[in-house]
């Protein structure tokens, strides 16, 4: 899996949690905001502006690909992301950084958010101090299952001014 472009269609600002999931799906922000909004019980066309990982796995489930935690740190040892970056294994893997109040996306010697919109150079990166509270691991789901999951067609539908995912 590679980086895909972060896609909005209205001009508002861009939240972490919606922008890392555009990065790995390369589905449009309302979409994914209105999976978060659908499990969280709110109108879907609300702008989201803080998400749970449980609503982000959530969304990436919807949207085929399955999201697993594969380091949580304690209280008592929480890596900057700097340290974390320097002491990872495998850097082929595209994951998911849980921060501090913030998400970002990393594959390689790569990280994009909602802040830098493109792919920079962990060198360039912000965000270095930030202390790493969880690392989520992305794997596409098979086709057979996804197509279950997800509509080929288009993302969402419009019911009653609401946008309501498939």
């Amino acid at each position: 899996m590679n980086f895909k472009k972060i896609k909005s269609n209205r001009n508002h600002s861009i939240y972490c949690g919606p922008a890392a999931c555009s990065v790995i799906t390369g589905k449009s922000i309302e979409c994914v905001e209105s999976y978060i909004n659908w499990r969280r019980g709110h109108r879907t066309d609300r702008i989201v502006r803080g998400a749970w990982p449980e609503e982000l796995q959530y969304a990436l489930s919807k949207l085929g690909y399955v999201c697993t935690m594969t380091d949580r740190y304690d209280k008592i040892y929480r890596p900057t992301l700097a340290a974390w970056l320097r002491e990872r294994d495998d850097r082929s893997q595209l994951v998911i950084i849980h921060l501090t109040n913030h998400y970002v996306v990393v594959k390689g010697n790569k990280l994009i958010d909602n802040h830098t919109i493109h792919p920079v150079s962990i060198k360039d990166a912000p965000h270095g101090r930030c202390k790493v509270y969880a690392v989520y691991q992305l794997a596409e789901l098979p086709s057979k299952v996804a197509g279950k999951i997800r509509r080929k067609r288009s993302d969402v539908f419009v019911h009653e001014n609401h946008t309501v995912p498939m």
